[in-house]
């Protein structure tokens, strides 16, 4: 299996994966990735927008959704006071934290497996290539 292939399987068996664990949560994909993205202290719409790679419309949609499920609400950006910054409320950081609890069980499944033997090492070849597809984007 090419580099390439072995990517686009690792995308889909990581997305099954994620799916499946949170599916008793009610939450697509795509608003879980949205969550486990706010910053606490907020961020914009442009800047959320590029980071998960979706457009303004499907992330207005997702957002609109959370923000009837009170999980997100917009608040006025104290840098500028008139833009917009998404913020989780209170229970939308109960609900990070529930998914943030989620991912880390996902990853001491896998850590658990005898055929990684190297637990810190398997860590940082993680972040090494977060780090590669994170400049891969900027290019």
């Amino acid at each position: 299996m090419n580099s390439g292939e072995l990517l686009n399987q690792l995308l889909i068996d990581l997305q099954s994966l994620f799916r499946t664990s949170f599916r008793k949560k009610k939450f697509t994909l795509s608003q879980i990735n949205l969550i486990s993205s706010i910053p606490i202290n907020g961020i914009d719409m442009t800047s959320i927008s590029s980071y998960l790679g979706i457009d303004n419309s499907t992330l207005t949609r997702n957002v609109n959704v959370l923000i009837k499920q009170n999980i997100l609400k917009r608040d006025v950006n104290p840098k500028d006071g008139r833009s917009k910054l998404l913020v989780l409320t209170s229970h939308g950081m109960n609900v990070k934290l529930e998914f943030e609890n989620i991912i880390e069980k996902i990853g001491n499944k896998l850590l658990k497996n005898k055929v990684i033997v190297d637990s810190d090492q398997f860590i940082d070849m993680l972040d090494t290539l977060h780090w590669e597809i994170n400049k891969l984007k900027l290019k």
